[in-house]
């Protein structure tokens, strides 16, 4: 950080606006570009009403397993004790 944005450390330090410029983007820019690079792939669904409703009628199926096989693991829990 010290060659590229000039950064400077110790106590008495002050950075100057350049360089909190170059640190911000030093931060945050990698995961701009990995958060539009996840995204991309999602213009190419064909999502159309059917196709979502289903997603979702598979997902509503789907929480409702995972949900009764914890009630169900809790009970055993419950009945061991």
């Amino acid at each position: 950080m010290k060659k590229w944005a000039g950064y400077e450390s110790g106590l008495n330090a002050v950075q100057s606006v350049d360089t909190m410029w170059r640190m911000f983007v030093a931060a945050f820019a990698p995961r701009l570009v990995f958060d539009f690079l996840s995204m991309a792939p999602m213009f190419f669904y064909n999502i159309d009403k059917k196709t979502r409703d289903r997603m979702y009628l598979e997902l509503e199926q789907r929480r409702a397993m995972e949900a009764a096989m914890v009630k169900e693991k809790t009970d055993r829990e419950q009945a061991n004790q």
